[in-house]
C-alpha cells in the first residue's frame, strides 16, 4: 500500500492528537476524502497499517497531501464533517453527500401556544432553533424531556380545538392540554418561557441536582434509574455546549484568524453560509520589514475577495486593521460593495 507522496505517512504522524476533521487531497488540492476523529494522528496513521480495505488503497493511490481542522470536541467534528462533505462531494466519501443534516429543535415562540418540534431545516420564521444534535436520538429525548418537565405540546393541533377531552399525551403527563382549555394562555406562556431558558443552556443548577440523584441511585444499586439520570445529564450537556461552527441564525459571515511567528505570518478563513461553515482556506507568507500585523491582514483580506464573488454580509477579524479606526471604516469597500466589519471582543463571536 503506497501513497503517491512518499512523505504522506510522515505528515499523518505529525497531525495533532486532538479532535477534528481531516482531508486527503489529490491533484490541484482536490478533496478526495473527508473524515472525523477523536485523535487526528491516530486516525490518519491507521491508513498506513496493513489492510485489505480497497477504499483505503484507492485513497492512498491518489493522495498527495493531508490537511486538517481542529475542533473543540468529536461532536463538533461530526457537524463540520457533514458540512464539508456536502460542499465538496469527495470522491471516496459514500455517506453524508445528500442535503440531509443533523436535527434541530424548533420552539415556536412566535405562536400564542408554542410547540416543540424536531426539524432538519432552520428557517427565518420567528421560531427559536437549538442544536444541531448528534445522535438524532438525543433530539427526540430532549423533546420528551421538554414535554415531561414543562408540559409543552409537540402536536400541530389547532387551538382552540373541537376536542372534547385531551389526548393520550395529557394522560401520560407529557402535555398540559392547551387544546381543551385545561391551562390558561398566560400560564402556558410562562411554561414556554421556562422551557426557552432551559434550551438556552442555563442548566448549571439542574446538572448539579441530576448528578447527585444519579450518584444516589447508583449507591442504592438502582442501576436502571441511574442510567436514566445519566442519559438526562448527557442531554443537558449537549444543550449547554453550543457548536462553534454552526449558527442557528442562518447568517452569512466569514471568520478570519491570524498568527505570526518571527517573519512568517498566516491567515485562515472559515466561510459560513446560512449558518454553516462550508469551507475554509489558509494563506501564509513572509512579512516585509516593518509591516505591521494589521497591514498584512488587510492585504490578505482584500486579496481574498479580489474576484468579488460570494461576499458575505459580515466579516469578523481578530485584530483591527488600522490604529484609531473603527472596524467598519478599515475596509470602506470590497469590490464595490460595503460589508460590515467586526472585531468582536466578547461572547461567542470572540
Amino acid at each position: 500500500m503506497h501513497a503517491r507522496d512518499p512523505n504522506l505517512r510522515d505528515k499523518a504522524r505529525s497531525l495533532p492528537s486532538k479532535p477534528g476533521i481531516y482531508f486527503f487531497l489529490g491533484l490541484d488540492k482536490k478533496v478526495l476524502y473527508i473524515g472525523k476523529a477523536r485523535s487526528l494522528q491516530d486516525r490518519a496513521r491507521s491508513y498506513f497499517l496493513p489492510t485489505s480495505d480497497p477504499k483505503v488503497h484507492n485513497i492512498l493511490a491518489e493522495a498527495l497531501d493531508i490537511d486538517y481542522i481542529l475542533t473543540d470536541s468529536a461532536r463538533e467534528a461530526a457537524f463540520l464533517e457533514n458540512n464539508f462533505i456536502q460542499q465538496y462531494q469527495p470522491k471516496f466519501n459514500e455517506r453524508l453527500k445528500d442535503d440531509k443534516s443533523f436535527p434541530y429543535l424548533k420552539l415556536t415562540v412566535q405562536e400564542s401556544w408554542p410547540g416543540i418540534y424536531l426539524t432538519r431545516r432552520v428557517e427565518p420564521d420567528g421560531a427559536r432553533y437549538f442544536g444541531p444534535f448528534n445522535p438524532a436520538l438525543q433530539a427526540r429525548k430532549t423533546i420528551n424531556l421538554i414535554n415531561r418537565s414543562f408540559g409543552i405540546r409537540d402536536c400541530r393541533e389547532t387551538i382552540p380545538s373541537t376536542r372534547a377531552r385531551p389526548c393520550l399525551q395529557y394522560d401520560l403527563g407529557l402535555c398540559t392540554a392547551p387544546c381543551t382549555g385545561f391551562i390558561s394562555e398566560p400560564e402556558y406562556r410562562e411554561r414556554s418561557e421556562n422551557a426557552l431558558l432551559f434550551l438556552e443552556g442555563k442548566v448549571d443548577d439542574l446538572l448539579r441536582i441530576v448528578r447527585q440523584r444519579m450518584k444516589q441511585a447508583s449507591e442504592r444499586l438502582e442501576f436502571e434509574q441511574a442510567g436514566k439520570w445519566r442519559d438526562l445529564i448527557f442531554t443537558l450537556e449537549q444543550i449547554k455546549e453550543k457548536p462553534r461552527f454552526i449558527s442557528t441564525k442562518t447568517e452569512d459571515k466569514d471568520i478570519f484568524g491570524f498568527a505570526r511567528r518571527g517573519k512568517r505570518a498566516a491567515v485562515y478563513a472559515f466561510i459560513m453560509r446560512r449558518g454553516k461553515v462550508v469551507r475554509s482556506e489558509g494563506r501564509s507568507g513572509n512579512l516585509p520589514e516593518g509591516l505591521p500585523d494589521s497591514s498584512f491582514l488587510k492585504q490578505q483580506v482584500r486579496s481574498f475577495y479580489s474576484d468579488g464573488e460570494d461576499l458575505p454580509g459580515m466579516i469578523m477579524l481578530p485584530i483591527a486593521l488600522g490604529a484609531g479606526k473603527s472596524p467598519e471604516n478599515s475596509l470602506p469597500e470590497l469590490c464595490g460593495r460595503r460589508v460590515q466589519i467586526k472585531v468582536p471582543k466578547r461572547g461567542k463571536n470572540r
